[in-house]
């Protein structure tokens, strides 16, 4: 798109929708973050590390070593399920040192409902 006078970003709504064309082949996770927060998606991080997460859990990847902050849909406990052990009660966001290539799994939700199946201790 660099050779050329075509457009490489383009948005069109129609209707209540909104289509968007990115025509060169790797986007940049920035716009992605910012398409994503303007359609009204919940941003996990602002880091470029892989996160996946559902209503109870979320998994975050680290792409570098350092400090990483999550940030959660509202206040609420995270317990570290490998380590089985609570790392966070009745917050918003939470922040953790990650090494390049590790993973961390986090539960996301009441620590009591854990304990009470001895989930934890």
């Amino acid at each position: 798109y660099d050779e050329n006078d075509l457009p490489s970003f383009a948005e069109k709504k129609v209707g209540q929708s909104t289509s968007l064309f990115y025509g060169p082949h790797v986007m940049p996770p920035e716009l992605f973050r910012s398409i994503a927060r303007g359609a009204g998606v919940h941003i996990y991080t602002e880091d470029n590390n892989m996160v996946d997460a559902n209503d109870h859990f979320i998994m975050f990847h680290g792409s570098k070593t350092g400090n990483k902050t999550i940030y959660l849909k509202k206040k609420t406990d995270l317990v570290d399920i490998f380590m089985e052990t609570v790392v966070a009660r009745n917050v918003t966001q939470f922040s953790f040192p990650l090494r390049n290539g590790r993973t961390r799994v986090f539960y996301v939700g009441d620590v009591e409902k854990l304990k009470e199946r001895h989930l934890i201790k």
